[in-house]
């Protein structure tokens, strides 16, 4: 039974497919695992005679006996998890997709502030990196807001570059574009390149290069101070705050003025029409409104309405959707935490988010300005820093209020790489030729492969005494076919318990059990 499961285990933490298409003994595409199987027992004496002169209907290495080993394996995973995060700080990521038989797969990750704070140790321990060298981690709020900007801006931002060439080498693409057009001998060439000029050279082309590129400039000057590396959180919200207010003010007539006639001057040098408006005529009969309606007359006056502001508003739409206030809230009052410079406003904000005493943080914060051995340097800024320590120096022990709000806040997740993760494993779990997975063997898989170490570090005897515990639907009798029943009698009760808990089949040939077999096979 340990070689089954580390068979299990070795093709479960690989994502590897275990069912064959035709697993009939003289078939040669059995599947991996009764492939491994049989390539074991060539080297396992113990295996080999179970195989061999064993209970044929009881191997142990049926599509169901995988499921309920892959189950067991799956139980005791989750359950050394569920044990590592009892009465620990913890965020939660969810996200699903569509797997390849259209079903919807939901992916949940549980972090807590140990976990990546001893991964983080571990890795620097590995390249000999001090932590007082470290200016920034991933979780100490720059990261965060260059995620978050990438998250709402990212597709903007790396355009600028190309809207930035395309601006300054505009009149060059013309003529080259015209070259092309002129000399290719290509058809779909001589097509394609008619289409693209005919795009490029308009108006709208024109007047939307000139007025994006502005706005993108913005969005990358401030992107790339969010990635700085050592970049606080105070300054990540500022340039936030920075960014939202260049928006607001480049809403106006004069700016907007400026690119159009910009963008007009281009056309009339180019010899490019500038389209007028196209009034619509709407018949009362189809709406009674249409008296009432508004209609622009100018092509100036449309632009600024339904393009220009419009594209400023939503741009301050997706960063106060993406910033909300509580949560600038909450960022700037743990920056000032960690200078020990906090309100009391801000205190009460952290009171409520992390559920912890105002008064004793602020006690707390009072004691760790007067603390001789406090954090001093670029450590003091970062999260990682006080974390450090706080564990070095056993200073949890003393400063409680303040390493509960360090440590809440380093959970909080960055992105859902995890779950996306995830999901590139599903791909190789469930594929075209694996889309009649069941749900709950995939679930139990899916756990196996994520969580790889884990797995590796099952042992034998737990998964089989999880094994014994499931009860089983169908009952296997030595020598017969499968049996079912709603309703067993005193005999097949003792048998179905017997079965229930898995005993090795070697036991079955006892006097006992073989009388009791032959008893129900006679009564039918």
């Amino acid at each position: 039974m340990e070689r089954l499961i580390d068979i299990v285990i070795c093709l479960a933490k690989g994502g590897r497919p275990f069912r064959g298409h035709d697993e009939s003994k003289i078939s040669i595409a059995r599947g991996l695992f009764l492939d491994l199987v049989d390539l074991v027992s060539k080297y396992d004496p113990t295996l080999k005679d179970h195989l061999t002169n064993g209970p044929q209907n009881a191997l142990y290495t049926s599509g169901k006996i995988q499921n309920d080993i892959i189950i067991s394996i799956s139980n005791i995973i989750l359950r050394k998890i569920s044990h590592s995060v009892q009465n620990k700080f913890v965020s939660i990521m969810a996200d699903e997709t569509s797997d390849c038989g259209h079903h919807e797969q939901m992916a949940i990750v549980l972090v807590d502030a140990q976990a990546i704070f001893n991964e983080l140790k571990v890795v620097l321990s590995v390249l000999k990196v001090d932590w007082k060298n470290v200016l920034s981690v991933c979780f100490d709020g720059a990261a965060a807001m260059s995620g978050s900007v990438s998250g709402v801006q990212m597709r903007w931002a790396c355009r600028a570059e190309a809207v930035a060439v395309i601006k300054i080498n505009y009149s060059a693409i013309l003529r080259a574009l015209t070259e092309i057009i002129e000399t290719t001998k290509q058809s779909d060439v001589k097509v394609k390149g008619i289409g693209l000029l005919h795009q490029v050279k308009s108006f709208n082309f024109i007047f939307g290069l000139t007025m994006m590129h502005p706005i993108l400039q913005l969005i990358v000057k401030v992107s790339k101070l969010l990635q700085s590396p050592n970049i606080n959180l105070i300054n990540a919200m500022a340039s936030i705050k920075s960014l939202r207010a260049a928006f607001i003010n480049l809403r106006n007539e004069t700016e907007f003025l400026n690119i159009f006639s910009e963008a007009k001057n281009l056309c009339i040098e180019l010899e490019i029409d500038i389209p007028l408006v196209k009034k619509r005529k709407v018949s009362s009969r189809l709406d009674e409104f249409a008296k009432t309606e508004h209609y622009y007359e100018t092509k100036e006056e449309e632009l600024r309405s339904l393009c220009f502001y419009q594209m400023l508003d939503n741009m301050v739409t997706l960063l106060d959707l993406r910033f909300q206030q509580e949560t600038i809230k909450i960022i700037n009052a743990v920056g000032n935490l960690l200078n020990l410079k906090l309100n009391k406003e801000e205190a009460a904000v952290l009171e409520e988010k992390f559920k912890l005493s105002q008064d004793e943080l602020m006690a707390e914060i009072r004691l760790l300005k007067a603390d001789q051995t406090v954090l001093t340097g670029n450590s003091a800024t970062t999260l990682s820093g006080w974390i450090q320590w706080m564990q070095e120096n056993e200073k949890y022990k003393i400063y409680t209020a303040f390493n509960a709000a360090i440590q809440s806040f380093s959970v909080i997740p960055v992105t859902s790489c995890s779950c996306e993760r995830a999901f590139s494993k599903l791909t190789h779990v469930k594929t075209k030729l694996r889309s009649t997975t069941k749900q709950d063997r995939l679930e139990s898989l899916m756990l196996l492969y994520v969580e790889q170490e884990l797995t590796a570090n099952v042992e034998a005897s737990e998964v089989i005494e999880e094994f014994k515990s499931p009860p089983v639907e169908t009952m296997i009798v030595p020598g017969t076919s499968s049996v079912k029943s709603s309703q067993p009698t005193q005999t097949q009760s003792s048998i179905m318990h017997f079965m229930q808990n898995k005993k090795p089949m070697a036991v079955s040939r006892s006097k006992q059990i073989d009388e009791q077999v032959t008893k129900m096979i006679v009564k039918g």
